[in-house]
């Protein structure tokens, strides 16, 4: 995780450029602070609102995955039942999607980053396994080195 950690604090202005298409800024959910909402941590897989994709005004509920934490909002990319979702060459299907508690066979949709305020998190569907864990990591640096 380390070298992933030297990788999004080398690549900062990249990223944000990346991730700014996907967000809104003006970003306005009325939810309420909790504790455990504070408490992101990078791996972890959660039911927050984000963007439509049809209306970039309106949030909708769906699961993500937090990319970084670090930050004042939080980098995540969203997560796609593998059924729904057009083939992405920088998405990579979630191999262990059981055992970190999602329902359906899923994808970690890499090209769909994102800023999210800390308050946009509803609650922490689980964590993901070590080896997706790597896995998606190099999808994120071939799309953000793209953008050279």
């Amino acid at each position: 995780m380390t070298n992933f950690k030297e990788f999004l604090k080398q690549n900062d202005d990249k990223i944000r450029r990346a991730a700014s298409a996907n967000t809104v800024l003006n970003y306005n959910v009325a939810a309420v602070i909790k504790k455990d909402c504070m408490d992101v941590k990078y791996g972890e897989i959660w039911f927050a609102k984000i963007p439509s994709e049809v209306d970039v005004n309106k949030t909708i509920s769906g699961i993500v995955i937090v990319l970084d934490s670090e930050t004042f909002q939080v980098l995540v990319a969203k997560v796609s039942k593998v059924s729904d979702m057009k083939y992405d060459y920088f998405d990579l299907p979630i191999l262990y999607w059981q055992e970190c508690n999602l329902k359906f066979e899923s994808s970690a949709r890499m090209s769909q980053t994102l800023y999210l305020p800390r308050t946009a998190f509803t609650f922490k569907i689980g964590e993901l396994l070590e080896y997706d864990l790597k896995a998606i990591q190099e999808p994120f640096r071939r799309l953000i080195n793209s953008k050279e």
